[in-house]
């Protein structure tokens, strides 16, 4: 068991479209703001989990220097900005509906030393 990591939701759907993730702990949507804005914060973001084919979300995560991306597997851009400049930047292709896709996803989480109750 780990500890729960605060989780902050940056999208343009409906808080309706979202209750189920909002009642889970530590989950919250982002105020209002500009799209700069947003995008700054994404990027100072530690853990990015990008939207399938929202090219917000990827220019939020080529702007990051030392964050884990989450990319979804077999998305329109297989590799946002690799780490040769920067270890600490590090990608991750996941298929949400594959168990194997998500055990690797955990590990390498943990080996980031990144540790979530659950999924």
């Amino acid at each position: 068991a780990g500890s729960s990591w605060p989780v902050t939701i940056f999208t343009d759907a409906h808080q309706y479209e979202i209750e189920d993730l909002l009642r889970l702990p530590d989950v919250a949507i982002a105020s209002n703001k500009t799209d700069i804005a947003d995008i700054i914060l994404l990027s100072r973001s530690k853990v990015l989990l990008l939207a399938q084919s929202s090219t917000f979300s990827y220019w939020a995560a080529f702007l990051q220097t030392d964050a884990l991306v989450i990319r979804p597997e077999g998305d329109w851009q297989q590799i946002i900005r690799g780490n040769e400049f920067n270890e600490a930047y590090n990608e991750i292709s996941w298929n949400h509906l594959d168990e194997i896709s998500t055990v690797d996803l955990k590990a390498k989480m943990h080996r980031r030393q990144i540790f979530l109750n659950q999924f």
